[in-house]
C-alpha cells in the first residue's frame, strides 16, 4: 500500500495567496480591490431623484434617454450591497473554519487518533479502540465535509457575483456585436464633447494612473498582514489612503489631486455642459469599476474551488480509513502512520494562525469623516431625498 494514500494536512490552504505573502490561500489583494471596486458601485446613483440631483442643474425634465443607464446603475449597487453585506462575509467566514480545525479539532483529535493507533497495532482484536477510532474518524469527517459545503455555497455566490458583473460590463461597453452603452452615450454627446472631452479625457486619465498605485498598496499590505485603508476621492471613487499621501509615487498623489481639480472646472461650465461632464466622468468610473470586479472575482472564484477540494479530500481520505476498519483492522495502524497526523497537526497550527490574522485585516478601513463615501453622498445628494441646502448646511 503506498505510504501517502491517504491526507489530512491542509496542503493548498497553506499556499501564500500571492507571492511573497502569508501562507493561506484566502489572503490575496483582489479582495480588497474587489471591496474598494463594490464601495464605489454602492454610491451610484439608483432612483430617478438621485440621479437627476447628482448631475446638477440643467437635467433635461425628460430622463428616459437615461433609463438604461439607471438601471444599470441600480444593478451595479444591488449587487454591490449583496456582496459587501453576505458574499464577502461568506468567504472570509471560510477562514474561520481553517482558524477552527486548526486551533480546535486538529489538536484534540489527530493525538487521540494516534492513541487509538497504537492500541489497535498492539491489538489488532481490541474492538474499543476500533469502535473509538472509527468514531473519531467519523466526526472529523463530518467536520470537513461541513466546511466543503459552507465552501462550495461560497463558490456559488462569487460566480453569481461575478456572472452578474460580466452582464453589466457587456452593457456598459458592449461585444463583439455591439456597442454598450458608454459608446452610445458618447455619441449621444457628442456635441457636448467639444466642450467637456479634455475635461472628461483627464479624469479618465488619472484614474488609470491611479489604479497601479492602488494595486502595489493592495499587495504591500497582503504581504505585511496589514490592514488597507481607503478615502473616497471624487471623482475617482475610493483610492487607498498612502497613494493619496504620496506613499506610493507623486505621479500618482498629483493624478489624485488633478482629478479633484474637475470638480472646480465643471462648475465653471454652463449647465448642459456640466450635465454631460458629470454623466461621462461617472459613465466612465462604472466602466472601469465593473471591469475591475470581473478581473477580481475571476480571479478568486478558483481559490473558494479550491478550499472546497482541500476540504472534500480530507473528509474522503478520514472516511476511507474509517472503511478500512470494518475490513482489516490490522492495516489501520498503518495507514494512521502514512498520515502523519503530527507532521499534520504542525501545519494546521501555523495556517489556523494565519488564517486568524487574515480575518483580523479583511476588512478595508473606511474612514467615517469628511472623505467618506457617505459624506460625499450627503453633500451632492446622491442618497437623500432632501434639499440642496439643507445638505450644504449639514456639510458645513
Amino acid at each position: 500500500m503506498p505510504a501517502r494514500l491517504h491526507n489530512v494536512a491542509p496542503d493548498a490552504l497553506a499556499d501564500p495567496g500571492t507571492p511573497g505573502g502569508p501562507g493561506f490561500t484566502l489572503a490575496r489583494p483582489e479582495w480588497i480591490a474587489i471591496q474598494a471596486a463594490s464601495t464605489d458601485a454602492r454610491a451610484l446613483p439608483a432612483a430617478a431623484g438621485a440621479f437627476r440631483r447628482s448631475l446638477g442643474p440643467g437635467v433635461p425634465a425628460d430622463l428616459s434617454d437615461l433609463d438604461r443607464l439607471l438601471e444599470t446603475y441600480a444593478t451595479m449597487r444591488a449587487q454591490a450591497t449583496a456582496w459587501s453585506e453576505k458574499t464577502y462575509p461568506a468567504c472570509v467566514a471560510l477562514a474561520g473554519d481553517v482558524q477552527r480545525f486548526g486551533q480546535e479539532l486538529a489538536p484534540v483529535y489527530f493525538p487521540r487518533i494516534d492513541d487509538e493507533a497504537d492500541l489497535l497495532r498492539r491489538d489488532p482484536h481490541d474492538d474499543q479502540a476500533r469502535t473509538a477510532l472509527r468514531t473519531l474518524l467519523l466526526e472529523l469527517a463530518g467536520e470537513a465535509e461541513r466546511a466543503s459545503d459552507r465552501a462550495d455555497t461560497a463558490a456559488g455566490a462569487v460566480a453569481t457575483a461575478a456572472a452578474g458583473a460580466e452582464r453589466v460590463e457587456t452593457t456598459l461597453v458592449g461585444d463583439d456585436d455591439a456597442g454598450g452603452l458608454s459608446d452610445y452615450y458618447a455619441r449621444r454627446y457628442a456635441a457636448a464633447r467639444a466642450e467637456v472631452g479634455s475635461l472628461v479625457g483627464d479624469v479618465s486619465a488619472q484614474r488609470r494612473l491611479v489604479r497601479p498605485a492602488n494595486d502595489d498598496h493592495d499587495r504591500d499590505v497582503v504581504i505585511t498582514s496589514a490592514t488597507a485603508s481607503y478615502v473616497w476621492v471624487w471623482p475617482l471613487g475610493m483610492v487607498a489612503a498612502p497613494v493619496v499621501a504620496g506613499g506610493y509615487g507623486r505621479e500618482a498623489a498629483l493624478a489624485v489631486v488633478r482629478a479633484q481639480c474637475a470638480h472646480s472646472r465643471i462648475r465653471s461650465l454652463g449647465d448642459e455642459a456640466a450635465v454631460a461632464a458629470r454623466l461621462l466622468i461617472g459613465l466612465d468610473g462604472a466602466v472601469c469599476g465593473a471591469t475591475a470586479l470581473v478581473r477580481g472575482l475571476t480571479e478568486t472564484l478558483p481559490v473558494i474551488r479550491r478550499i472546497r477540494g482541500v476540504w472534500g479530500g480530507i473528509a474522503a481520505d478520514l472516511r476511507a480509513v474509517a472503511a478500512v476498519l470494518s475490513d482489516d483492522a490490522a492495516a489501520v495502524p498503518a495507514l494512521i502512520e502514512a498520515l502523519d497526523v503530527e507532521g499534520a497537526l504542525r501545519s494546521w497550527t501555523q495556517v489556523a494562525r494565519r488564517a486568524q490574522a487574515y480575518r483580523l485585516v479583511a476588512c478595508v478601513d473606511q474612514p467615517t469623516g469628511p472623505s467618506s463615501m457617505g459624506a460625499w453622498q450627503l453633500a451632492t445628494q446622491v442618497s437623500s431625498p432632501r434639499s440642496a441646502q439643507p445638505a450644504m448646511a449639514a456639510r458645513r
